[in-house]
């Protein structure tokens, strides 16, 4: 069976409007509307702090139809991720970050064409985003609604900072449904030392206020040690979407 689904973007950002090298939100954007073979079946949702003014400013005077936000107190990174997906209505989700720029034509189409192996929709999917680790780990990942409505969130609820990549990987790969695809979706990071498209230009980024914020809450909050924790949980995640892969075949 052949789908074309909507996909959905989700991304928290936080000050990311003006910055020493633009505003990330709208490259973030414009790079997918440059390189999607279909770009009004994509959808964003952003999730933005209640005190960030310059980012509700910037999306309150958006003009693209396709471009949603959830306006909101500052709380857990993940629970940012679902927030989003609360409201988002798109078949295939995508867990972004306001860093990251879409850089392969028809990326869309290529994810799409992975979901429309498996009847089932259970699978996780990804890209090339950071060269050291190309094949070899998900950093942002798309997964499908239906693997998020069977487990009962987007990502676990748990984490102020990562992990919620490192859980998808995982539960991925205990029902053998863990794919990469030939795109690029780059991470503008500043442990990424060159800007793909533009070479010349250097280091991609510093460390912001944002990027300090996010490693201060992940020693303050030890997620290394919570995501040890949560073992069987990830089990128990498995366990449901496999009995939704087990289902299936009997069909």
């Amino acid at each position: 069976m052949t789908h074309n689904e909507k996909i959905s973007i989700l991304v928290p950002t936080r000050d990311r409007i003006n910055t020493t090298h633009g505003n990330f939100v709208n490259k973030l954007i414009t790079s997918a509307e440059d390189t999607a073979d279909d770009f009004n079946s994509i959808e964003f949702v952003f999730y933005i702090d209640e005190d960030d003014k310059d980012s509700q400013n910037y999306f309150e005077n958006l003009n693209y139809s396709n471009v949603d936000f959830v306006c909101g107190k500052r709380i857990v990174l993940s629970e940012m991720w679902n927030q989003c997906y609360e409201i988002s209505t798109g078949d295939i989700l995508f867990h972004c970050g306001d860093d990251i720029r879409f850089r392969t034509h028809g990326w869309d189409k290529i994810v799409r064409d992975k979901f429309n192996e498996f009847d089932d929709r259970i699978l996780f999917v990804f890209g090339d985003d950071e060269k050291t680790q190309l094949g070899t780990f998900g950093t942002h990942g798309f997964i499908s609604r239906k693997w998020a409505d069977t487990v009962g969130y987007f990502v676990p609820p748990y984490f102020s900072s990562d992990y919620n990549d490192t859980w998808l990987n995982d539960v991925a790969k205990m029902i053998d449904r863990w794919f990469y695809v030939d795109i690029v979706t780059e991470h503008i990071h500043p442990r990424a030392p060159v800007d793909r498209k533009d070479p010349s230009l250097g280091k991609k980024y510093v460390w912001d206020k944002t990027h300090r914020e996010r490693l201060q809450r992940d020693q303050r909050d030890r997620n290394a040690n919570l995501y040890l924790r949560f073992k069987d949980e990830r089990t128990e995640d498995a366990k449901k979407l496999q009995k939704v892969i087990d289902n299936f075949k009997k069909i």
